[in-house]
């Protein structure tokens, strides 16, 4: 089965929306193909592409922000700017048809803007400002055989991350399309099909490839630790040894600490109330603090300030606390 082949639109200069970038940043031709199509995984367990991660992540926002087309938040992102290659097979989606539209069009959109993407990610102008330093969505990471909590996909404000979104630019974008397998319509000319390539098996070419999902942050201290709370929580300046006295006294700088100060005797506030209660999300501080449904006035703003964890690593922290918020 062929690749997909994304329509190739030559830009003839610097789009309007973009012309604080310049000219002079092109993905160019040299493509990895074998590095655009490393596979990285969510909390969920959700896989993508390296540079479709950066993507959902760092543009999107997992669909709420930003370059989103649904974007609960733009920020000033020109509308129509939309760079979401979210899995079409996703809980976003009514059915696999309604989801590879959308990762189509997607992905299509982001190889027309591939050199404009680049350039105002090179600049430092996107993503903008305190934003560029972490992520608006999901965390993905890398795992293998002898790194089973995974590394970090590295920030776009890295030459590292810059170079994944390059290459993966550069490779024509693709895609993760799904986890499961994909059932092609039939077809007898391109225009029959979504991508618009018909192969020679009057079947239409997928928009992106099948990929497993990888096993989810398990509802263990463990792996909420090294999964959810170290890449979100326990930075520099906010919950690390050195911050913890201006971020509500909460030092998460190693799962020793971080434990007695969610659960053990340190894990309380006079006013705000038990940091987690065994058994008891709904009445744990630190689930309405991830929720934002604690009092603003008296209790501060949602944690983290950099963007909301994902309703599912939320989740995965509610049920640790319902089963006892064990120490593993």
């Amino acid at each position: 089965m062929r690749a997909p082949s994304v329509p190739v639109r030559i830009l003839t200069g610097c789009v309007v929306l973009f012309a604080t970038s310049g000219c002079g940043q092109s993905v160019g031709s040299d493509c990895d193909e074998a590095r655009a199509r490393t596979v990285v995984y969510n909390a969920s367990g959700s896989p993508a592409y390296a540079g479709q991660a950066m993507l959902i992540s760092s543009c999107a926002g997992d669909g709420a922000f930003c370059h989103a087309d649904a974007a609960l938040h733009r920020y000033g992102a020109p509308y129509g700017m939309n760079f979401d290659p979210t899995l079409a097979d996703g809980a976003r989606f009514p059915d696999l048809a309604t989801g590879a539209s959308h990762l189509y069009a997607a992905q299509v959109a982001s190889h027309h803007f591939r050199d404009d993407i680049y350039s105002q990610v090179v600049s430092g102008l996107m993503p903008p400002g305190g934003l560029g330093q972490t992520t608006m969505g999901s965390e993905y990471r890398t795992f293998s055989a002898t790194d089973t909590t995974g590394t970090p996909l590295p920030s776009l404000r890295s030459a590292e991350g810059r170079e994944i979104l390059r290459n993966w630019l550069a490779c024509r974008s693709p895609v993760v399309e799904a986890t499961t397998p994909i059932t092609s319509p039939s077809c007898q000319t391109d225009a029959d099909c979504l991508t618009h390539h018909c192969d020679d098996g009057h079947l239409c070419v997928p928009v992106g490839a099948v990929e497993m999902g990888h096993a989810p942050t398990t509802p263990n201290w463990s792996s909420i630790y090294a999964t959810i709370l170290v890449p979100s929580c326990a930075r520099a300046g906010c919950h690390d040894a050195a911050g913890a006295a201006f971020s509500g006294h909460l030092d998460l700088s190693t799962s020793a600490i971080g434990y007695a100060a969610l659960v053990g005797v340190a894990g309380s506030n006079a006013v705000c109330g038990t940091r987690i209660v065994a058994r008891d999300p709904t009445t744990s501080y630190f689930v309405a603090k991830l929720e934002g449904t604690q009092n603003p006035t008296t209790c501060g703003g949602t944690m983290p300030t950099g963007g909301m964890l994902a309703p599912s690593q939320i989740a995965i922290i509610r049920t640790w606390i319902t089963n006892g918020a064990m120490m593993d």
